[in-house]
């Protein structure tokens, strides 16, 4: 129990602030491995995408959110982003 209210302390105070996106990222996905290893219930996927862009600096957020991306490939048409995946990717285009 005291492991998995400490994750979850951890989490909610996870933000990008002036951390680099890529180093955001690495603390994003080690914070979710740790709840798959605390057999912790994961959030929905719509859930964590409005958590990863809360939690990106409000420049990057404003330019991924802005626009449609290809993140399904050079070849496929641009989409907006549906998943806290597909916001990453996006973030790594915006940069």
């Amino acid at each position: 129990m005291q492991k998995k209210t400490r994750l979850d302390m951890e989490f909610e105070s996870l933000c990008q602030g002036s951390l680099s996106h890529a180093d955001f990222r690495a603390l994003w996905e080690t914070k979710l491995q740790d709840w798959v290893d605390a057999k912790m219930d994961m959030p929905t996927a719509d859930t964590l995408y409005r958590k990863y862009l809360l939690k990106l600096n409000a420049e990057l957020r404003k330019q991924v959110l802005s626009k449609d991306w290809r993140v399904d490939g050079e070849d496929s048409p641009p989409r907006r982003c549906k998943t806290w995946q597909d916001v990453a990717f996006a973030c790594g285009l915006a940069l």
